[in-house]
């Protein structure tokens, strides 16, 4: 099935930027400060331990992708769940920091571009699961569209997310400055005036 190879592709490029990251950030002795191990003091003396386990995970999922599709996609599943509940952690503690996901390509900074775009990596997983993905050309192709998909899916969604909190944000402003004790006295002082009072 040429959408199960194309999935299969996105989820290798997308794990193998992860595990990048994941051996830059161990080189350079920064695990400790990476956004989702900063969250919690358990994380953060942990760090190391923490980021290496997680690229040997990473690793095993890039593998058995290659040699054992479905076994890899469920290992993908299970690997995106673990890291969807640690990055919304991650969210919910430092608001809007970012994720420095997949080596920064397909980073998020809101907690709803995170949950949309692993949700979609969720789905990619599915389709190699229920497929029968074989290597193609096809395949690559399908894999790159499927990479600017997610990408862009859930950027639109933080876009959309930011503009809709600070409108309401603005509104919640001006609701309180207008139904404020200062607001209304100076309102009232304002019709004093007006009338000669």
């Amino acid at each position: 099935m040429l959408i199960a190879d194309g999935a299969r592709w996105a989820l290798v490029v997308l794990f193998s930027l992860a595990a990048l990251e994941k051996v830059t950030t161990l080189h350079s002795r920064a695990a400790a400060w990476h956004p989702i191990m900063l969250v919690s003091r358990f994380r953060r003396e942990h760090a190391s331990v923490l980021v290496a386990v997680s690229l040997v995970a990473d690793v095993g999922a890039l593998l058995l992708l290659a040699v054992r599709p479905k076994v890899g996609a469920a290992l993908c599943i299970a690997l995106i769940v673990i890291y969807s509940t640690a990055g919304v952690g991650m969210h919910a503690k430092a608001g809007d920091a970012g994720c420095r996901c997949f080596w920064k390509v397909m980073n998020t900074s809101a907690r709803t571009g995170l949950i949309a775009r692993n949700a979609l990596l969720v789905a990619s997983a599915a389709l190699v699961l229920v497929g029968a993905p074989r290597v193609s050309m096809g395949g690559l192709a399908i894999g790159a569209g499927l990479l600017v998909l997610i990408g862009s899916s859930s950027r639109a969604i933080e876009y959309v997310m930011k503009s809709v909190r600070s409108r309401g944000r603005a509104g919640l402003m001006k609701g309180t400055v207008a139904g404020s004790p200062l607001a209304s006295s100076v309102s009232t002082a304002e019709g004093g005036i007006g009338r000669g009072e």
